[in-house]
């Protein structure tokens, strides 16, 4: 297997010359062999537009260097030579392969390409292609006809007709003739960047010209010129003036093409930053197509793709006389889906389609499908690169956001089985202890019950319930444990608290009877909504922990009051109260803290339990130290009021 040559990296230069594919296949040929990185770079000159030919003919190299493998990438300058040049410098390209043709050079004219492109990168390897057309393409950009529209002319011919009033006016005041051609240099520059394209300036130029020799040099009012010092101001006037008006044009372009830059570097950073904070797919998709909609003015539809299978479009307008012509065109979307690669209006594909559709993908993974209502004009390479670095930016995003949920549900199951080993370790360390205490205390009654008084009876029959008892109630919790982890819905009833309270003491620890329990309810019917089963498992996990860690005779105090639409059920014990270590952990599963009332009740899952149960219900549960000593463990249920007719009333929001 070939492995990659990370030092070369190999640079074609796209043009719209038929003959450019013939060097697009050369630099591709010679970057497959030396499986380097393969770059296309399409320099594209400040205020010089294409034929709808040479778009075409663009597009059509681009996709071969696509096709090839290599990076398409667009920069945009007046001079070509130095925005190759310093792409190179930056890029660290290796070799650049370049088409060229045969010119007569002049004195006036610039060294060809290839001769600037070895002064400003000496370093650099230069393949020079023949390219028969390629002069003639780019003299005929450079050299486009000329836009004369009625609303510059007239702006042309005012602003000469204010300049010849100035000019008057100097006149008048027997200022020098230099003062007049300084204004008139002047309107030029003005012409120049209040029309739209640099014929104004050289008609401004050529007004200049002759209104100054006609008003305001001798004799007047002709074209005759006496002193021949003046031929020499008036062919300096004619090309400051021209020079002063391109430049104005060149600065002019610039700063449009600048603008028109900044928009578009701006909202490709926006569409990042706003991608960062999505919290979801359809944010992403929105977000995407909203930008896309801003960047490019045009409509925008968008399918999303789950399971391989595209889903319902949604169609992002840039007018309120958007059509549905998309709900046509559902097959085009699916047919880029299935293929990955553009297709509809101006491709090969569909071609008859107003939409183009391209694939969201990252790594060969199909996210959506979009489509850009192309209708009569078409999406210049600029635009279609920028088109490209949103889509890429989409795409980036969704796979970036499976992954996390991935993680996450690879982490919750991870989580899960770490339970589940948890717990199978911790029943079968802390089961044992019980279980082998009660098989030997039941083995010494079968076999030596003859000779133990009724006093020591009595006492290995209760350490058999006792541990039968923890047994049972452990069994309760594990079984609460696997219903709420199975997703089981809550059987919610309105029931009456007392009688809960009631029903967790009956079956709460026997060892209860060694303490004082007290219940006190604010009013006589207090109604809350809860799963029964469920809340007096709480309740008795709650009081067998009072039980467990109060000293025998103590109060053990359960409350229960209603506040708003809530009803607080408390549990009060006098026991040592929770170390300052273990307040963030009491609800944690598995933790029993330095206070365990003996070594086999330390499985740790009830009050897990508890808040478990409780959260299910959409309430919360705390614990608190109360003074001098003791703990409270308090929850809260949804309050439910008695009506007239005896029937409950929720009061829960």
């Amino acid at each position: 297997m070939s492995t990659s040559n990370s030092a070369e990296h190999i640079l074609v230069c796209i043009s719209p010359s038929p003959s450019n594919p013939r060097i697009i296949r050369a630099a591709g040929r010679t970057a497959a062999a030396l499986s380097c990185r393969f770059t296309a770079l399409y320099v594209k000159r400040t205020g010089v537009s294409l034929s709808e030919a040479d778009k075409l003919e663009l597009d059509s190299n681009i996709s071969l260097a696509k096709r090839l493998g290599a990076d398409f990438e667009t920069v945009e300058g007046r001079d070509i030579a130095f925005e190759i040049a310093e792409y190179a410098r930056i890029s660290d390209i290796t070799e650049i392969f370049i088409g060229n043709s045969p010119s007569q050079m002049s004195p006036f004219s610039k060294p060809p390409l290839t001769i600037q492109l070895m002064r400003y990168v000496p370093d650099v390897e230069i393949h020079v292609i023949p390219d028969s057309l390629a002069e003639t393409r780019n003299q005929y950009n450079v050299l486009q006809k000329p836009r004369i529209t009625a609303k510059d002319l007239g702006r042309t011919l005012l602003i000469m007709a204010g300049a010849t009033g100035i000019c008057w006016l100097i006149y008048l005041s027997r200022y020098e003739n230099a003062n007049i051609i300084t204004i008139y240099i002047l309107a030029s520059l003005i012409v120049s960047v209040r029309t739209a394209d640099r014929i104004y300036g050289i008609i401004s130029a050529a007004i200049s010209f002759i209104l100054f020799n006609f008003l305001f040099t001798e004799p007047r009012f002709t074209l005759a010129v006496y002193d021949t010092r003046y031929l020499v101001t008036y062919f300096v006037m004619f090309i400051a003036s021209i020079i002063a008006g391109t430049l104005a044009s060149r600065l002019k372009a610039n700063a449009v093409v600048s603008a028109a830059n900044a928009y578009r570097t701006r909202v490709l950073l926006e569409t990042n930053e706003l991608l960062q904070e999505t919290k979801d797919s359809e944010e992403i998709i929105r977000i995407t197509s909203e930008q896309l909609v801003k960047l490019l003015h045009r409509d925008v539809v968008f399918y999303p793709v789950n399971d391989g299978r595209l889903q319902e479009a949604k169609l992002y307008s840039s007018s309120e006389n958007s059509g549905d012509d998309y709900k046509n065109e559902i097959e085009v979307a699916q047919w880029v889906m299935e293929n990955n690669r553009r297709a509809g209006a101006k491709t090969d594909k569909f071609p008859d389609a107003r939409f183009l559709y391209l694939a969201v993908r990252a790594n060969s993974r199909v996210y959506g499908v979009i489509g850009i209502d192309i209708g009569r004009q078409n999406i210049d390479t600029f635009e279609d690169h920028i088109l490209l670095s949103l889509i890429a930016e989409c795409a980036l995003s969704m796979e970036n956001m499976l992954n996390v949920r991935e993680r996450e549900h690879s982490e919750i199951k991870a989580e899960k089985e770490k339970f589940r080993a948890d717990l199978l370790r911790s029943i079968s360390h802390d089961f044992r202890t019980p279980l082998t205490s009660i098989i030997g205390n039941a083995s010494n009654l079968s076999e030596n019950a003859a000779y133990f008084s009724t006093e020591e009876v009595q006492k290995i029959s209760s350490d058999i319930c006792e541990d039968s008892e923890w047994l049972i109630e452990m069994s309760e919790n594990l079984l609460s444990v696997t219903k709420l982890e199975s997703g089981v819905r809550l059987n919610m009833t309105t029931e009456l608290v007392d009688d809960v309270i009631e029903e967790a003491l009956n079956h709460a620890d026997r060892h209860k009877d060694r303490h004082r329990i007290i219940v006190e309810t604010s009013q006589e019917y207090l109604l809350a909504k809860m799963d029964v089963k469920l809340i007096v498992q709480v309740l008795i996990n709650v009081i067998n922990n009072a039980v467990k860690y109060s000293p025998d005779s103590s109060e053990i105090r359960i409350t229960a009051e209603k506040k708003g639409d809530k009803i607080e059920i408390a549990v009060t014990d006098n026991g040592p109260g929770i170390a300052e270590e273990d307040k963030d952990h009491v609800f944690d599963a598995f933790y029993t803290g330095r206070h365990t009332a003996d070594s086999h009740r330390s499985l740790g899952l009830g009050l897990s339990l508890c808040r478990s149960i409780v959260e299910a219900h959409g309430e919360t549960i705390w614990a608190e130290n109360v003074q001098p000593h003791g703990t409270r463990i308090a929850f809260t249920l949804k309050s439910e009021e008695v009506t007239v007719d005896g029937a409950a009333e929720n009061t829960g929001g």
